[in-house]
């Protein structure tokens, strides 16, 4: 009896052993999968140096186009062996793991694909094994969901989850113009993905667009007017959170990092972090996170507050605007950003701002350069008396909608604001979230279900500044 225990612990210790040296060996390659770029169906050279140099002036131009040294590449090859009539993928490696995820987000936000890639061909980041096999498996299956309703009515979206379309577009098979050695029957044949093609059977096309309507342009193409886009854009349920931090310490770093990472908002941002301009920004990455900052010079004691934070979702089209704004504080903090027809205004007013600057501010990015086509949304700390008839008197003058604000600090200084137009907002619900020492607010628009407030949410007690100057400190040289 004994020696059969021990036997079954001795092969648990290796089946332990084994499973942590495969663990290891995955996590390694999922590291060195992060310094790799791809570049899927690039047309191939007449020959192999051809094919090299065509490689290395596309490579350039990716890195121009996300301000990337070009010294940054390691090296390119193709991938596999070369065969008439196909295209193999191109691997790009760079020698710092952040690039790739920095010129693919710049790629996205800038939609900037068709001026660095060769036409059909696009790029992404470098798959683990698995990951290759689970992005197979969801395009068969598509495939086959396709083919059985005769339709392209779904696509693998992010994290390979199969996507249904909003409006399906025919399955269309390939013409004898399109193709003229091949003769196409009268009835359609359709065929799965393994099947060899013959004389006999017509090829589906995944073609991704709906069909064209009589005197109406493609569906697939977007006639935009101005930077702010066209009615068009679906215009979908976002979450979006503000948070009043008051002085982000390590500790507070800490559980924002697995709060926003928990909850995965489209955007999270805060106010009054206490950073300045030399704050190194690596220390503030999270992870499937784009990073935008708007901070003041210098924090000195007396003009502390301030420093704003924007994470926003990689896997979402975002665009940054930049306004000249008049203000007494030269650092007047402010960030726009266009999330499909949302124009989110977040911002921090500095105490030596008077409200006048603000409303001058609000004037000129929601009702002077903002088209009808978009919601302005503006968040922020306004840093004023909330009984002030200046400020109500100006939301009523624009038909603005003071959604929520908050007196803090058992004042009356108006510390959290939300307002938006009553134009295009509909529907839309904005909760309390005790979690800080200020009091934020999680804001979702346009019908998204309705969230409870936080239960045991930790809510940070009152500290000096001394102790919160060693906890920024801390976190600066961490």
């Amino acid at each position: 009896m004994v020696e059969a225990q021990e036997n079954l612990q001795t092969t648990a210790a290796r089946q332990a052993a084994k499973i942590e040296m495969q663990e290891h060996i995955i996590e390694r390659l999922s590291e060195s999968k992060k310094r790799n770029l791809v570049v899927l169906k690039a047309p191939e050279g007449a020959d192999e140096p051809a094919t090299k140099s065509d490689d290395e002036k596309m490579a350039l131009k990716i890195c121009i186009s996300a301000s990337i040294p070009p010294d940054a590449i390691e090296k390119i090859f193709r991938h596999g062996i070369r065969k008439p009539g196909k295209s193999r993928p191109i691997k790009i490696c760079f020698k710092d793991k952040n690039a790739p995820a920095q010129i693919l987000s710049v790629l996205r936000r800038n939609l900037t694909f068709a001026q660095v890639l060769p036409r059909g061909s696009r790029i992404r980041r470098d798959l683990t094994p698995r990951e290759l096999e689970l992005e197979y498996s969801a395009r068969k299956e598509c495939y086959e969901r396709n083919k059985k309703e005769n339709l392209n009515a779904y696509y693998v979206g992010n994290h390979f989850h199969i996507v249904i379309k909003k409006v399906p577009s025919p399955w269309k098979t390939i013409t004898t113009s399109e193709m003229p050695t091949i003769i196409i029957p009268t009835e359609t044949t359709l065929i799965s993905s393994v099947t060899t093609h013959t004389t006999t059977q017509a090829l589906p096309l995944n073609n991704n667009r709906a069909p064209k309507q009589p005197g109406a342009p493609h569906a697939s193409i977007r006639r935009t007017k101005n930077h702010w886009g066209s009615r068009k854009e679906v215009c979908r349920a976002m979450l979006v959170y503000y948070m009043n931090v008051r002085c982000l310490c390590l500790e507070k770093l800490t559980e924002l990092k697995e709060f926003v990472l928990r909850k995965y908002p489209v955007l999270f941002s805060i106010s009054e972090s206490w950073f300045h301009a030399n704050t190194p920004l690596h220390l503030f990455q999270m992870e499937g996170y784009d990073i935008i900052n708007s901070y003041r010079k210098t924090v000195k004691m007396g003009n502390r507050g301030g420093g704003l934070i924007v994470w926003i979702r990689k896997n979402k089209n975002y665009r940054r605007l930049n306004y000249d704004v008049i203000a007494t504080d030269s650092n007047y903090e402010r960030v726009v950003i266009k999330i499909e027809s949302f124009a989110r205004v977040l911002f921090y007013n500095p105490l030596t701002a008077k409200i006048s600057e603000l409303q001058y501010y609000w004037n000129l990015i929601l009702f002077v350069k903002c088209s009808s086509l978009v919601t302005p949304v503006s968040i922020g700390d306004i840093s004023d008396d909330v009984h002030n008839g200046q400020l109500k008197q100006f939301h009523s003058s624009r038909n603005l909608r003071d959604y929520q604000s908050h007196p803090t600090r058992l004042v009356h200084t108006l510390d959290v604001c939300t307002s938006f137009s009553h134009a295009n907002i509909t529907s839309g619900t904005l909760h309390s979230l005790c979690f800080s020492d200020h009091l934020p607010i999680y804001c979702a628009l346009n019908g998204l279900a309705d969230y409870k407030e936080e239960e045991n949410a930790k809510m940070f007690m009152s500290r000096d500044y001394r102790k919160f100057h060693v906890s920024l400190e801390t976190t600066v040289r961490m």
